[in-house]
């Protein structure tokens, strides 16, 4: 095995031009690389100023405006619905994704409170023991269907497939008195949506 040409370790990487190519361990080659990386941006503000000095004395811009970075300075929400463990198979986690875009969309687009009510009606059903999986899936799903339609172009709406949706939900909800209070408070805003 060769040895790195600045220390006694063994070379694991080797650069330079073809015909005297030099090999460096991996600390060497660290060090290389961060005082090539310090170089290229001294030469960067070297070229910065002198095009600087150059548009000041030219009065002419050579160079095109830099891009500003986009920063978000509001909170960040990414999971609005909380599924407890004990309920994870019995529902289909990729509607629950499903249902957080659609309800980051609604709190971004100014309905915090339609969107807080969505979760906390999904919620419920995820946790309502007298449902059978089959209807809680039913119910989650066609919720998550109903919120996808809304954020979709008036053209291209299934509206009246996303009625019977918002129907179903309601018959399925009917027999617990606290989902068909949640429901009651959240369809007539869907509807509206639609």
């Amino acid at each position: 095995m060769s040895k790195c040409a600045q220390c006694s370790n063994e070379a694991i990487v080797e650069c330079g031009p073809e015909n005297s190519r030099m090999r460096f361990c991996l600390a060497c080659y660290q060090r290389l690389q961060q005082t090539v990386i310090a170089t290229n941006q001294m030469y960067e503000r070297q070229i910065d100023r002198l095009t600087d000095d150059m548009e000041m004395i030219s009065g002419i811009s050579l160079r095109p405006p830099r891009p500003q970075p986009i920063i978000h300075q509001g909170p960040v929400t990414t999971n609005f619905i909380h599924v407890d463990r004990s309920v994870v198979g019995s529902i289909n986690t990729g509607t629950i994704q499903s249902l957080n875009v659609s309800l980051e969309k609604i709190s971004l687009g100014g309905s915090d409170a339609l969107s807080r009510c969505v979760k906390n009606f999904t919620e419920a059903v995820t946790a309502e023991s007298s449902l059978t999986p089959e209807a809680k899936n039913s119910v989650v799903e066609q919720l998550a269907f109903v919120l996808e339609e809304t954020q979709k172009p008036a053209n291209t709406r299934k509206k009246s497939v996303a009625l019977s949706a918002v129907k179903d939900i309601g018959m399925i909800v009917s027999t617990m008195n606290a989902l068909h209070t949640l429901w009651q408070a959240i369809s007539p805003h869907l509807v509206g949506l639609l």
